[in-house]
């Protein structure tokens, strides 16, 4: 899709891990004083755009960022504020700045995020079709400038590479405090996998596990003998356990409890539920460690939201449940896509790290799912690597 070629910051990951980046640290001093920050809205307007402060991003911001850039750069601007560049006229966005985030845990952010003279800045983009000379720098100082507005004395410009490393110097005068690598060494994660069907997106991560995942799979837990994702662990070398359950003669608490067992045995510090269709107990959540989820459907940021706005600002329910395809089918929506979430014991209501709206095509669920498991496949590795750049 084309649409995702744009002007942006970009996030290093496990994959380039033989890559350095570089913390950039930026005095806010008077070349963002309110005057400055003037100029530069001056410029904006009489180049057609008009900017859009929004202190809270709403989700139809959110949602386009996803479309148009990084999958997981709503959830990093959801953490704070943006400055939304839109087109004169139509009021479209086209581009967006994000500023003081608080709480993410990206391990190059977390001594700075201590300080509270430094405020966090970016991600940043703008749509490859609407780059202008003056646009990028612009849209950086009115960001830099409402930072400075609260008051923060310095900010700091995290996980920049190669590609935009001489413009975010050239535009903010940014100092290098730190040069980092993804490369770091850390023991993999134990890693159980949960599943009940094919396994594509089970196949996505064994195919991704040479790019440097920082995850050990060590078991595969199916409750259907049938399941194809049985093959596919056998032929990577990963262990199986079947565990069907039998309701003629097995209680459903019996079986979750035999469940959580056999889950427990594989020493799990990470585990993937990758079209696992089976509700677990809240016993799961007490016993084991944190689950990560691909849920076909784009959900909101917000767990108790039942709506989501999508790019084009039409609203769509929130998809739960194990037939969210199904159900947007169903209701003719014009909209699904895929999430990688925490797993949580309210039914996909968990936080959110990566998600990909998708116009909604197709007529029927075999071909809807199809043309979603590419993007199933970006969002679980993606969340993935997010999580290894959070330890």
């Amino acid at each position: 899709m084309g649409i995702r070629q744009s002007w942006c910051i970009p996030r290093v990951s496990a994959k380039e891990s033989s890559r350095e980046f570089v913390n950039l640290l930026v005095d806010l001093d008077e070349r963002f004083s309110e005057h400055a920050t003037q100029n530069a809205l001056a410029r904006v307007r009489e180049s057609g755009y008009n900017i859009i402060d929004a202190p809270q991003v709403g989700e139809r911001y959110l949602s386009w960022i996803d479309l148009v850039f990084n999958g997981s750069w709503s959830s990093e601007t959801v953490a704070g504020s943006a400055i939304i560049m839109t087109q004169d006229g139509n009021g479209e966005p086209v581009g967006f700045a994000a500023y003081g985030a608080r709480g993410l845990r990206f391990y190059w952010l977390r001594e700075w995020e201590r300080r509270p003279d430094v405020g966090l800045f970016g991600p940043v983009g703008i749509m490859q079709s609407h780059q202008r000379e003056r646009l990028q720098p612009d849209l950086i100082a009115l960001a830099l400038g409402k930072m400075r507005q609260q008051g923060y004395r310095h900010a700091l410009i995290g996980a920049v590479t190669e590609p935009v490393y001489d413009l975010f110097v050239r535009a903010t005068g940014g100092k290098v405090v730190e040069r980092l690598s993804m490369d770091r060494n850390l023991p993999s994660l134990r890693t159980t996998v949960m599943a009940s069907g094919s396994g594509t997106n089970f196949q996505a991560v064994i195919d991704a596990l040479p790019e440097g995942l920082g995850i050990d799979l060590k078991a595969l837990v199916v409750n259907r003998a049938d399941a194809f994702a049985i093959e596919r662990a056998k032929s990577a070398g990963i262990p199986v356990h079947v565990h069907v359950w039998d309701r003629k003669t097995t209680s459903r608490e019996r079986y979750d409890a035999e469940l959580i067992d056999i889950i427990e045995r594989t020493q799990p510090e990470l585990i993937l539920m990758l079209g696992w269709m089976h509700l677990v107990s809240a016993d799961f959540f007490a016993r084991l460690p944190q689950a990560l989820n691909i849920h076909p459907a784009f959900l909101p940021h917000d767990p108790s939201a039942d709506e989501i706005t999508m790019p084009d600002g039409q609203n769509i329910p929130a998809f739960r449940g194990a037939r969210a395809i199904r159900d947007a089918l169903r209701a003719k929506s014009p909209w699904y896509g895929a999430t990688a979430h925490f797993v949580t014991h309210d039914v996909d209501r968990g936080a959110v790290l990566m998600r990909a709206p998708l116009p909604l095509v197709e007529e029927d669920e075999a071909s809807a799912l199809a043309a979603l498991h590419p993007f199933e496949h970006k969002m679980i590795v993606g969340a993935i690597r997010r999580i290894f750049a959070e330890r």
